[in-house]
C-alpha cells in the first residue's frame, strides 16, 4: 500500500519548493503545454506537467489513501486527530483522490500544519497528554496503533506512549546520507525494527 505525503498534494498544488534538481530533471522529456506553464522556469515545466491535476500522473496517486486501515493499525503520513475523525476518514480519502482527478477541491481539512499529512503532535516531545489524547483518537477510529512519518527521528524508528504510536521517518532519502535504512517489519508475531545496509 501507498500513502499519500505532504509533498504530493504540494506538487498537484502547484508547489514544488521542496523538489530537489534531480526531482525537476526525472520528468524533463514530460510532454506538456507551453502555454499554461510558461510562468515556471523551463526545468520545472516536466514535472508541472506530469503533477497536473488531471494529468499523467493523477490516476495513480488518486487511488492512494491519505488514510489507512489494517487490522487494529492505523496508518497516515503526518498523523490524525479528532478533528479528521470527525470529518470522517472515507471523506479524506475520497475528496482528496477527486482534488488529483480534478474533479473537486482540496478539502479544507487538508491544507496547513495541522492537515493528515502535515501534523507532527504525535512525532515529537510525546508526554502524558499526548499519550492521553492519543488514547481518545485511537479508541475514536477503533483500532489499537498509529504509524506515521513525516518526522524525521533522528535515532530511527521509534516508538512512544507504551508501544501504541509508532514514527518511522528515519531518513531513508539519499537526501540525509544515511548508510542503513530503517524498516518497520509488522507480522502476526508482532513488530520489529529491521535494519538494511545501503548498496
Amino acid at each position: 500500500y501507498t500513502l499519500l505525503g505532504n509533498h504530493e498534494i504540494l506538487n498537484f498544488r502547484g508547489e514544488f519548493d521542496y523538489v530537489t534538481r534531480s526531482g525537476f530533471k526525472s520528468f524533463a522529456k514530460t510532454r506538456f503545454s507551453p502555454s499554461i506553464y510558461h510562468e515556471l522556469e523551463p526545468e520545472k515545466r516536466g514535472r508541472a506537467a506530469a503533477f497536473t491535476r488531471g494529468g499523467p500522473l493523477s490516476n495513480f496517486f488518486a487511488q492512494n489513501k491519505v488514510i489507512l486501515k489494517l487490522g487494529k493499525i492505523i496508518f497516515v503520513h503526518g498523523g490524525l486527530n479528532l478533528e479528521h475523525l470527525d470529518y470522517g476518514i472515507e471523506k479524506i480519502n475520497t475528496r482528496t483522490s477527486a482534488f488529483i482527478k480534478n474533479k473537486g477541491k482540496l478539502p479544507e481539512i487538508m491544507r496547513g500544519s495541522k492537515a493528515p499529512t502535515w501534523l507532527r503532535y504525535f512525532s515529537q516531545n510525546l508526554d502524558k497528554q499526548k499519550c492521553r489524547h492519543l488514547e481518545k483518537v485511537l479508541k475514536r477510529a477503533e483500532v489499537e496503533k498509529m504509524v506515521v512519518g513525516h518526522t524525521i527521528q533522528k535515532k530511527g524508528i521509534t516508538s512512544g506512549c507504551k508501544g501504541k504510536i509508532w514514527r518511522i521517518d528515519a531518513g531513508m532519502s539519499r537526501y540525509y546520507g544515511q548508510r542503513t535504512l530503517k524498516i518497520l517489519e509488522i507480522t502476526s508475531a508482532g513488530i520489529k525494527i529491521l535494519s538494511i545496509k545501503r548498496k
